[in-house]
């Protein structure tokens, strides 16, 4: 005996014309032609039955075979498929939209009655827990896919498969001979929301990941926290990244040598600014990484600065106090000396190196130009004068010295003391020069104790 599959439900506009004139012998079966026919009971068609107009059935369709109907249907209640699968449209509310069921046709339990699960006009939760069980609730559960197919374009699978919930499209490839992409509000430019519900992110940090498997191509811009910004906002950037807590951007990397971070225009052969896996950064344009350097800048024109500090408590007006110009040139301003640091009882300072083992400053440059050293070493920049002890050098005598003091008012190989109140002082070079005439005056005396003793013993 056949299994009988129940198929549509009340007010299905199909045909029910059918069973009972044809298929009662072998042979071709007559035509009859009525205007009205009454069952009562059942009915069965063999064969064909034609219906030209209308073929209303008020109750059910039972088919034990196929059904083929070339025009519309219309189904006021649910349809059945067969295998415990079925369809069914709930009409909109004022409180929800339309809804269109589609699952298992077995009974379920509702309060004191049972049901058929289409039956139930139900509301689904947000946040539904699937079940695969016998036991589960089985109103919201359909294992498999829906899928739809746009000719040789491929289709579109939505569905599960056991694991994931599934949203794809068909094929391997985008090439010319296997076209296709997943396009979401690609017409209608609606907003596209993914895990933005109102739990709080931070409540469980597995959840609202969203993975990208290869590539992300931004049009026009990215922004990652909140807030986000309009396009046309002036606070809007390519990348904007707003970190609540933790770290804002991480990068990982397993080779030294690999561009972690790189930044560049069409205007640079290199990119300007480049972070490596090792951590070693470079600003302007180097054409390779550096083997020891952790912090390298570049500037290609050696007048303008390389390194800049500013100051831009007053927008309005932004002071440079610490500038290396791209030739090495260092510059350190103070524009109110009296408000520099100082400690308890000392000068205003503008620079300080310490010795933290022994808590000591080794070396200050006080904001009104006085420095402050342990030691220094000078490097010389000409020969030492011990040149003044050769034989041939050429030793002035007192007598001219004391002319050229008499006219210049000041010692040999010394500039007036004008010069160095306007100029400054050169210490290499005052030091060399006091060196050179200390060893004269060495000569002198040397000379003057001769003429003592030639004395001496002229008069013995």
């Amino acid at each position: 005996m056949k299994t009988r599959t129940r198929f549509f439900k009340p007010a299905l506009a199909i045909f029910l014309f059918l069973l009972g004139f044809v298929g009662l012998s072998q042979t071709a079966p007559p035509t009859t032609t009525v205007n009205n026919i009454k069952v009562n009971g059942d009915m069965v068609v063999e064969d064909v039955t034609v219906t030209k107009d209308t073929l209303k059935a008020m109750d059910h369709v039972v088919m034990q075979e196929n059904l083929e109907v070339k025009k519309d249907v219309s189904i006021s209640g649910h349809i059945e498929l067969g295998n415990g699968l079925g369809m069914r449209s709930f009409a909109a509310t004022a409180n929800k939209p339309r809804v269109f069921n589609f699952g298992t046709t077995d009974l379920v339990n509702s309060g004191a009655t049972s049901l058929r699960a289409l039956d139930q006009d139900v509301d689904l939760p947000g946040c539904l827990t699937p079940f695969f069980t016998p036991n589960a609730n089985p109103i919201y559960n359909f294992q498999g896919y829906l899928r739809a197919y746009a000719g040789a374009s491929g289709a579109i699978n939505l569905g599960h498969d056991g694991a994931n919930g599934i949203i794809d499209v068909d094929g391997t490839s985008i090439s010319s001979s296997q076209p296709g992409a997943l396009l979401i509000n690609y017409y209608c430019q609606r907003d596209i929301a993914i895990c933005t519900g109102p739990a709080d992110p931070n409540s469980n940090p597995s959840l609202n990941h969203v993975y990208i498997g290869k590539f992300l191509n931004a049009e026009k811009h990215v922004e990652i926290g909140n807030p986000t910004y309009p396009v046309n906002d002036p606070n809007n950037v390519a990348l904007d990244i707003n970190a609540v807590g933790g770290k804002g951007i991480r990068f990982n990397s397993y080779n030294n040598g690999m561009a972690l971070l790189s930044v560049n225009n069409n205007n640079f052969t290199n990119s300007p600014f480049t972070v490596y896996g090792n951590g070693q950064t470079d600003i302007g344009a180097f054409p390779s990484q550096s083997t020891n350097a952790q912090f390298r800048v570049a500037q290609s024109n050696k007048n303008n600065p390389a390194i800049q500090l500013v100051d831009n408590t007053n927008s309005a007006s932004l002071k440079d106090f610490f500038t290396v110009l791209g030739n090495g040139y260092t510059e350190i301003k103070v524009y109110s000396p009296s408000t520099m640091p100082a400690p308890s009882g000392g000068s205003p300072r503008a620079f300080t190196i310490k010795d933290m083992a022994n808590n000591k400053d080794i070396f200050v440059v006080n904001a009104n130009g006085k420095t402050y050293a342990r030691e220094v070493e000078i490097s010389l920049a000409t020969t030492f004068p011990d040149y003044v002890f050769a034989s041939d050098y050429k030793l002035k005598p007192l007598s001219e010295v004391e002319a050229f003091i008499k006219s210049n008012k000041h010692l040999p190989h010394f500039e007036k003391g004008e010069h160095y109140e306007k100029n400054g002082i050169n210490v290499n070079d005052l030091l060399l020069k006091q060196q050179q005439t200390i060893e004269e005056l060495m000569l002198y005396n040397i000379a003057l104790e001769k003429r003592l003793k030639a004395l001496e013993e002229k008069q013995k």
